[in-house]
């Protein structure tokens, strides 16, 4: 599978990305909460690019971003 990087379009940095040091993590809420995920982040990703490339024509439609 191909991870985000491979899928998504380059956009070069804006002025209003300052700040550059974010992380994800899940790991606060799986010692606090017992959480455990059900899918890995690269399945759930896939899932995610296949949604919106079966709807893209209904999320444009429905969009008002463009």
């Amino acid at each position: 599978m191909q991870t985000l990087a491979e899928v998504i379009e380059y956009v070069p940095r804006r002025n209003w990305d300052a700040k550059t040091g974010r992380l994800s993590s899940i790991e606060k809420v799986k010692r606090l909460l017992d959480y455990k995920p059900e899918m890995r982040f690269e399945d759930g990703l896939e899932r995610v690019h296949g949604w919106f490339t079966e709807n893209w024509t209904d999320v444009e439609r429905s969009a008002e971003f463009r």
